[in-house]
């Protein structure tokens, strides 16, 4: 290995340690919330929050904290999400209240979300040749990471109870903290005028997503209007305010002209709503049908997890061998194939069928996460990486948010075979829907691969 590939290498563990942080966070609190419900005294609806809130917060400052990055420097905003992480880990586990332990919660979303967009930027500014290697070693580690997030959560709750869940943050962000600070480039001097920043921009923005998480939020139950109500309201000022700026946030008229672009997240957020419904609803099933216990579920869920991580640098050789459009196309088949095998298996699905099943929407999934990465970063300049970024990553929330709504309009208040059938058909339209947009993008296609 010769010296450039080193250094390479070293940067790209720094950024891959920091951005695994918000998928841990996310998944790893899962097996703590009846713990925390007890020690809180809180209601299972309030407790639910420590995980919209941290899906809320990171879905708002993904994109902005991309912008700002992208506007005064992605290492300055990479090292200020360590810090703001840090912070949150250090203080949580002495949360005197439910309310502190939240606010603590959203700082942490709040700082992992500024890692994300700045650490991408970087790689995509340094990593010139096999960039789409350097992101299937990133998919590795975000993957990864969510996959055995819950595992993770489960060991340290039994070793420490809830605060061994944040401290587990500090040996990652340490490595992560020296590993940027020797091989991250120092930002360049912003010269001239200053970039402008579009303040009101950002806050519609923000306004929007909380109405249309809300809303989401509300379809198990009661459907929130006033939530339906403040999404159109809000995009409709979000969408007036970026035409008339000179600098706008989001540039809404170059990614509604950008179909690519738009393709790239619908694909996405269908790539997360069918995983995450599966990772929601499978470990329930397994426990509830066959009786097994949460251990040997978790294990049988490696069967989702460990294909998405094994495909992430597969996918990156495959890429720079045949081109990114390829293994889009191969990655929404597969995952079709998943959705009319779990179909045709019906609702007297054997435990085995049920297992490839999920190795099929696991290395669907691990396929399509480095494949979709790179076809955004071939559609936008690099100066917008940040913010495309966090986009990208907002459509992993919507996605897994969508699932929750999804599960409960399945299987209600009941995890039965035939609501797993029915959820089996919903993966298979989806699957049905990706391989029609992978197929729509052909002359993007063959700009993305330079052809």
């Amino acid at each position: 290995m010769n010296s450039k590939q080193e250094r390479h290498g070293l940067l790209i563990t720094a950024v891959g340690l920091g951005i695994l942080l918000n998928p841990l966070n996310t998944t790893m609190i899962s097996v703590a919330l009846a713990r925390l419900q007890q020690y809180f005294e809180v209601s299972y609806q309030e407790i639910s929050w420590l995980i919209a809130s941290f899906y809320l917060a990171s879905a708002i400052a993904n994109p902005i904290m991309g912008k700002l990055g992208d506007s005064y420097g992605r290492k300055k905003f990479f090292i200020l999400g360590l810090t703001l992480v840090t912070i949150s880990s250090i203080a949580a586990p002495f949360s005197s209240s439910f309310g502190m332990l939240l606010v603590c919660r959203t700082i942490q979303a709040v700082g992992a979300s500024a890692v994300n967009p700045s650490g991408m930027g970087v790689i995509r500014q340094m990593v010139g040749a096999r960039q789409a290697r350097a992101l299937g070693i990133l998919a590795v580690f975000s993957s990864s990471s969510a996959a055995l997030g819950p595992s993770i959560g489960g060991l340290l709750l039994s070793a420490g109870d809830w605060p061994a869940l944040f401290m587990i943050n500090f040996p990652i962000i340490l490595a992560s903290f020296i590993l940027a600070m020797w091989k991250i480039p120092s930002d360049a001097k912003i010269g001239g005028q200053k970039p402008k920043i579009d303040i009101w921009g950002m806050f519609f923005f923000s306004a929007f997503v909380c109405c249309f998480l809300m809303f989401l939020l509300s379809l198990n139950g009661n459907p929130s209007w006033w939530a339906l109500a403040g999404i159109i309201a809000s995009f409709f000022i979000f969408y007036r305010i970026e035409n008339r700026s000179a600098e706008p946030f989001i540039n809404l008229n170059v990614l509604i002209r950008n179909m690519g672009v738009m393709r790239v997240n619908v694909h996405y957020i269908l790539t997360n709503l069918t995983y995450y419904s599966l990772m929601f609803s499978i470990p329930m099933y397994i426990q509830s049908v066959y009786e097994l216990s949460p251990s040997e579920s978790g294990l049988i869920m490696l069967s989702l997890a460990l294909p998405s991580v094994l495909a992430g640098p597969v996918t990156a050789r495959l890429i720079e061998r045949t081109g990114v459009r390829t293994t889009i196309i191969a990655g929404s088949i597969i995952s079709l194939m998943g959705g009319i095998f779990l179909s045709i298996s019906g609702a007297s699905a054997s435990l085995p069928s049920i297992m490839l099943s999920l190795v099929l929407f696991g290395y669907s999934t691990g396929t399509l996460n480095v494949s979709l990465q790179q076809a955004l970063f071939l559609q936008v300049s690099k100066r917008d990486t940040g913010v495309a970024s966090g986009l990208f990553m907002n459509a992993r929330f919507f996605g897994s948010m969508m699932s929750s709504s999804l599960l409960g309009f399945v299987f209600h208040d009941l995890v039965s075979p035939s609501g797993l059938h029915l959820l089996a058909l919903f993966c298979a339209g989806s699957g049905v829907l990706m391989l029609i947009l992978a197929s729509r993008v052909k002359s993007a296609a063959r700009a993305l691969d330079g052809e």
